[in-house]
């Protein structure tokens, strides 16, 4: 088994950005390498998941929705943002895809 047991990059106030900059990368690759997945750790707050969450329902939030049934992926649906992206969203691709 790899270090799949990731340290949470965790500083109080700290913003997206930080959160994503203090998360271990070459461990990240290095789990992928190995075992084809990795883990981050913690990066979204409780409050900040709560904030997502709520916006499932409002329909107008998002561009598609995907039902996994209809193409045999398993159970449930997922949906993508439209544009604008709520701005946690958006903050957390910036600092990602940086």
């Amino acid at each position: 088994m790899g270090s799949s047991s990731a340290p949470t990059p965790r500083k109080t106030g700290a913003s997206i950005g930080d959160r994503v900059a203090a998360i271990d990368w070459m461990r990240i690759e290095r789990d992928l390498d190995a075992h084809g997945y990795a883990l981050t750790g913690t990066l979204l707050r409780a409050p900040e998941c709560a904030e997502l969450i709520a916006l499932y329902p409002e329909r107008e939030r998002f561009r598609s929705r995907v039902v996994m049934e209809r193409h045999r992926y398993g159970v449930g649906e997922y949906k993508y943002f439209a544009r604008p992206m709520p701005p946690l969203v958006e903050d957390l691709r910036v600092a990602i895809y940086r």
